[in-house]
């Protein structure tokens, strides 16, 4: 077994992290613990609170890395889209990526918003910044549709997520065939033909 002694405490972070990452990706929250995460860096279980204050701080740590790796994902799929696209495809671009991250990474993206700090415990700005951003990036392609885009980011959002909440968990099977990205794009164009509407009627 490899002593503390071996590596830095930023060392220890970073592998506690990927073991954690491992662990959950196999085997969803519930697989993960102190002492699997411990034993698969080859440690004893008492060596993580060198490097996290509890379980639920060294969540938070894997929750915001899971964060970034889904803003880099969303970001890349707007890098792919023609220089003209706008703000409709853009959106949907963003809509149908978030949809195959959390395909592709189903339960560390539940983990993000299944885990619950105990009571009398707020989420670390850092991490609060990062879904901001994420906000960001939805409410930038809706400015330029009109007012109302941190209101309409959210509900947007709010829909998206849950189609891949009741698609990836087959809670919509019992209706039938469920064709999850034609979900997306129904949700997404419907929303953003009542929200340009909504501008007229107003104008």
């Amino acid at each position: 077994m490899a002593r503390k002694a071996q590596h830095s405490k930023e060392e220890l972070r970073a592998m506690a992290l990927a073991a954690a990452r491992e662990i959950v990706a196999a085997e969803g929250a519930a697989g993960l613990s102190t002492r699997k995460v411990a034993a698969r860096m080859g440690y004893a279980a008492g060596t993580l609170y060198l490097v996290f204050r509890n379980l639920d701080d060294l969540v938070l740590q894997l929750n915001a890395a899971t964060l970034e790796a889904l803003d880099a994902h969303l970001a890349e799929a707007l890098a792919r889209l023609p220089a003209g696209a706008g703000p409709r495809q853009r959106l949907l671009t963003l809509a149908h990526a978030y949809y195959l991250f959390a395909q592709e990474h189903f339960h560390l993206w539940s983990l993000v918003f299944e885990h619950h700090l105990p009571e009398g415990e707020t989420m670390p700005e850092s991490l609060a910044a990062r879904v901001r951003a994420l906000l960001g990036r939805v409410e930038a392609e809706l400015a330029h549709l009109g007012a109302g885009a941190a209101l309409a980011a959210r509900v947007l959002w709010s829909g998206v997520h849950g189609i891949a909440v009741l698609a990836l968990t087959d809670n919509l099977a019992a209706t039938g065939p469920v064709d999850a990205p034609a979900l997306v794009d129904s949700l997404v164009n419907r929303y953003l033909d009542g929200f340009a509407a909504a501008r007229r009627n107003q104008s």
